[in-house]
Parts: structure tokens; sequence; C-alpha cells
């Protein structure tokens, strides 16, 4: 999914947005494009780097698996540029593409923002945020208050398409018999039957996602998907990791 996703934002927004910023590549076509994303004697890196959203010091997160995913078949190496190796205030003239796998209410992007010192890298540079998925909800949010920023989110996911999203008493999906607030409770008893104490079962904001990737479940998505017990009291093994984390 992710290497088709930016597969196709390469070809298309992301192709067109460069072309237009530096008419000198306009003469690139879709070919000459991709091989010169692909080269190690690539050009493109007077004009573009590719970075992750990453945490201070985190090698392991999101940003860095996108990262990893894309220099193996689609990105020359020569077109990213890692944390350990460049600060981004440090960069100029570039356009710098943010790299993320999914944006929830948008509070990890904002301390991307101030400990990355984007502020000043926007100064000397054109950014653009292209997260692999973005809610509805968090895109707005960022959206108002970097407007600096361009953002170019691979796939939106609408306020709507939570588990439990709507009022209580309306139908559950396509259940003719139970509604939401049955379903609810209904998850809610199997934590309780398995004395689990997971503070965000719904999932963060209570975001109530059934988005899972290869390398961990963000954690608006619901806790029943990665939760993992630790001790011989609770019976209970996870479906997928949570970046690492389980247990909570």
């Amino acid at each position: 999914m992710l290497e088709s996703a930016y597969y196709r934002y390469f070809a298309s927004e992301l192709k067109q947005f460069v072309q237009e910023a530096r008419p000198e590549l306009n003469n690139l076509s879709i070919d000459e494009w991709f091989n010169q994303l692909r080269s190690y004697s690539t050009k493109l890196n007077k004009h573009l780097l590719i970075h992750p959203v990453h945490k201070p010091n985190d090698h392991g997160d999101s940003g860095n698996h996108v990262i990893r995913q894309l220099t193996s078949r689609l990105l020359s190496e020569q077109l990213v540029s890692l944390p350990a190796n460049q600060s981004l205030k440090d960069i100029n003239g570039k356009i710098i593409v943010l790299v993320d796998d999914l944006v929830g209410s948008g509070a990890q992007f904002k301390k991307f923002y101030t400990q990355s010192d984007l502020e000043v890298c926007l100064n000397n540079n054109v950014v653009i945020y292209a997260p692999l998925m973005a809610t509805e909800s968090g895109l707005s949010t960022l959206k108002a208050q970097y407007p600096s920023i361009y953002f170019h989110p691979l796939e939106v996911i609408a306020s709507s398409e939570g588990l439990f999203i709507g009022d209580d008493n309306d139908q559950f999906g396509l259940d003719e018999l139970n509604t939401i607030k049955d379903a609810k409770k209904c998850y809610n008893d199997i934590r309780l039957s398995h004395n689990i104490k997971h503070s965000t079962w719904m999932g963060w904001d209570n975001s109530g996602l059934s988005v899972a990737f290869e390398w961990g479940v963000p954690n608006q998505s619901l806790g029943i998907l990665y939760y993992q017990s630790l001790t011989p009291a609770v019976s209970w093994h996870n479906l997928f990791t949570r970046r690492g984390v389980n247990g909570y």
C-alpha cells in the first residue's frame, strides 16, 4: 500500500508541484522523472529533499519506517535527508517533502515543528507535508495553524470513518438489531471480561480507527488490535504491534 500510494503521489501531484516551482525541470518526462528519483547521481537533489517526521533520537518511529520503504525501490538515498545527518534549519533553497504514516490529532506534528526548528527552515525552503494518511480533523487543525506549509495527504480519513462514530441510538453499520451504544458496550465488555486495563481502548481521542501498518498501529486505532498482556492473570495476545510497545 505505502509504495503504490507514494508512487502515485510522486507521479502526479509532487511532479507537477516541483516542475511548476522549478521550470528548468519541465522537460522531464514521467520516465525520466522516476529515473531521476531512483538514480544515485540524480540531479533532483539540487531541488528536492525527502525528510521523515520523527521524534528526537528515535530512529524506529513511523517517519523513518516510511523512508526505509521508499528507498528500497522508489527513491535514491541521495534525495533523503535524515535527522542524524542534517538539521532542517541548515537546509537552504530546497523543496522539502516531509513523510509520515498517519496524522491523527496533529499533536505529534506540532511537537516536530518546534523540535526541528521548522519555522527557521520555512524561511529558506518550500515545505510540503505528505503523510500516507491523515484524519480530516487533524489535517484541518494543522492547515489552520501552519498556513506556510503545503499539505498533500495521500489519503484523508473522514470523521465518520471511526468504528463507533455516530449517535448512540443510531443503527450500528448494517446491523439491523443493534445500535452504536450496543456495539460500544459489547466492545467494552470484551475488555472487562479479560480484566484489561487500557486507557485508549477506544483509540486516542476516541477515534475508533481500525488502521494497522506492518511496522505498528497508530494510537488512534482500537486498543484491541495491539493490546498484549504482560501478566499471566490476563490472557490476551495482540494481532499487531504498537510500534514495539505493548501491554498498555
